[in-house]
């Protein structure tokens, strides 16, 4: 039904959580990713897709860059229009680790709808995570997080943003920074933040 593919990210993010990565992308090849073929509508297979991906990303698995290819080429498909910033920072994000730098360009210069205008810093953002540039990313980010309710989405699905932030700080060394972000934001997860 309509909520298939959400449900599987669910689970796909448990099993990720929980160390099983095969069967992480077993949930992804089934039942979130483009190629699946869910019936789930269009902006649950490229926010789901895109956020497992990149969660998978920052906790050291190796993501094959076909797989951002081919959920970058989607977004360009299936939402060809921008001005809906949920959607518009997951492409961002897709277009940035697939290296589609034209389709990641036309995002930060055409902000549009409600949120447009936090929609290019988080752009920035994940292309200097896509370079590795922790320290200009950490900032890009910063930018966005007081106010990023305002671009849709539950708090899991924003949480991507909060555990972006932490990755670019923890990968600076800034364990200590992150750590009381976390605790702000997360008092339970605190005391998990590898060091």
């Amino acid at each position: 039904g309509v909520m298939y593919c959400h449900l599987n990210w669910h689970e796909a993010l448990w099993a990720l959580e929980q160390g099983d990565i095969d069967g992480m992308w077993a949930r992804v090849d089934a039942a979130i990713a483009p190629e699946a073929g869910t019936p789930s509508p269009t902006i649950n297979v490229l926010t789901d897709t895109v956020a497992i991906l990149h969660r998978a990303t920052m906790a050291g698995v190796d993501v094959a860059p076909k797989r951002w290819l081919g959920v970058s080429r989607y977004a360009q498909e299936t939402f060809p229009k921008l001005g809906t910033a949920f959607i518009d920072f997951h492409a961002a994000l897709a277009h940035a680790m697939a290296g589609q730098v034209d389709a990641l360009d036309r995002i930060i210069e055409n902000p549009t709808g409600p949120a447009g205008d936090l929609v290019p810093e988080l752009a920035r953002g994940f292309r200097h995570i896509a370079r590795e540039e922790w320290e200009a990313a950490a900032t890009s980010l910063l930018r966005v997080m007081a106010d990023h309710a305002r671009l849709g989405g539950s708090r899991a699905q924003r949480d991507l943003l909060e555990q972006s932030l932490l990755t670019c700080l923890v990968k600076q060394g800034k364990t200590e920074e992150a750590r009381d972000i976390i605790a702000l934001r997360r008092p339970l997860l605190a005391g998990t933040l590898a060091a």
